[in-house]
């Protein structure tokens, strides 16, 4: 019997932070307009996607709103001011995020391995390679 496939997960844990994930209607207010939104204030964390979204697209924001909520729970952002940091720190910053959110969230983990093979599989089918060598 074949295995269901992975789904995004229902939260998502950055350090000591439980980030929700809701996948809404693109008109929902969360969503600002936009097809992501991370929204994080210590007791609520939520990251909002819109439901519509293709594969390629929908790996492309939740990295991106994930990002936001790293950047938030480790001070590399500081509200709407432009804080500049060494490249060095920001680097080590986010390798150390990185490294613990892997750790912390298989499950996730699981779901963009089945992404990433999805979109592959059908770029695979798009655009197949050509026979001719170079």
């Amino acid at each position: 019997m074949k295995k269901p496939a992975p789904t995004l997960p229902h939260k998502l844990w950055i350090g000591t932070y439980e980030f929700k994930m809701n996948s809404v209607v693109s008109e929902h207010p969360g969503l600002c307009g936009e097809d992501g939104q991370m929204e994080a204030d210590g007791r609520n964390c939520i990251i909002w996607l819109a439901d519509d979204m293709g594969p390629r697209r929908l790996v492309e924001i939740v990295l991106h709103e994930i990002t936001h909520a790293i950047n938030w729970v480790n001070d590399i952002d500081d509200d709407d001011k432009k804080v500049f940091i060494e490249e060095e720190e920001l680097a080590r910053k986010h390798g150390l995020a990185w490294s613990q959110f892997w750790l912390d969230n298989p499950r996730f983990e699981r779901w963009f391995v089945f992404a990433l093979a999805r979109i592959r599989r059908e770029r695979r089918v798009d655009d197949p390679p050509t026979t001719e060598s170079k």
